[in-house]
């Protein structure tokens, strides 16, 4: 159970990465356009 979890916190910050880079290019292709 303690190995898991300590597993799971290094790999968080890589997956919060990826999320805000994935929401970013998002905001670049779809929002960008209509807001210009």
């Amino acid at each position: 159970m303690s190995r898991w979890g300590r597993k799971n916190v290094k790999k968080a910050p890589e997956v919060i990465r990826t999320v805000t880079e994935g929401l970013k290019s998002l905001y670049r292709k779809k929002l960008l356009p209509i807001e210009e």
